[in-house]
């Protein structure tokens, strides 16, 4: 299967940084800050907004869940790291699982963009199920899409992006422009999702 390519000049900007609350917290979910040059840990709360300049750390076992004020529900899996800035949210290891699909308002033709990012990648969707990985050993970022739509694309690189439909996964490896190609979901990586997500979802909210 060959690539899918887009001009990365038809993407939209940024949108403006949304606010994200935790709604459950699953085991020990820290919050790590930096404060007068050290990094300092607590135990992250329920209800809490996530903050810019704010890393958030999930040991084995635990899991957490937040939603943006756009509608936004996301999954943190175990073993994971993402940091908030007023960009948006960037995984520096571990599994981020993603259900976008925030209600039109004021009559909007389209939904927002939303983005995430790795150290080595940057996803852009409108309305989406997916997971998100990297790997910061191998350096891979992988994105699998159960719907919609999601752009990948490597910052300062290439003009062009990749579009991973529903049904297809790609991973971007180190220092890859793009990658090669999308593949279809197997059930291996169907497996593979399950196995990140190890909470079972209490509720019609949480099913993500």
């Amino acid at each position: 299967m060959l690539p899918r390519l887009l001009l990365t000049g038809l993407l939209l900007a940024p949108s403006a940084h949304a606010q994200m609350t935790f709604t459950a917290l699953h085991g020990a979910v820290s919050a790590l800050e930096m404060k007068k040059g050290v990094q300092r840990a607590r135990p992250a709360k329920r209800g809490e907004a996530l903050r810019p300049g704010h890393s958030y750390l999930t040991p084995k076992g635990s899991q957490a869940i937040f939603v943006t004020n756009d509608g936004t529900w996301l999954r943190l899996g175990s073993e994971s790291k993402i940091e908030v800035s007023a960009e948006g949210i960037r995984l520096l290891t571990g599994s981020l699982r993603v259900l976008h699909a925030p209600r039109l308002q004021r009559g909007d033709n389209e939904s927002r963009a939303f983005h995430l990012s790795t150290p080595d990648a940057r996803l852009t969707t409108h309305e989406a199920k997916f997971t998100l990985t990297y790997r910061p050993v191998t350096r891979q970022t992988a994105a699998y899409v159960e719907k919609g739509l999601v752009t990948l694309t490597r910052p300062g690189a290439s003009s062009e992006a990749v579009l991973i439909h529903g049904g297809e996964y790609a991973e971007n490896l180190g220092d890859e422009v793009a990658p090669r190609r999308t593949l279809p979901m197997t059930p291996e990586k169907l497996a593979l999702i399950k196995k990140l997500m190890l909470e079972e979802p209490k509720s019609k909210k949480d099913a993500l």
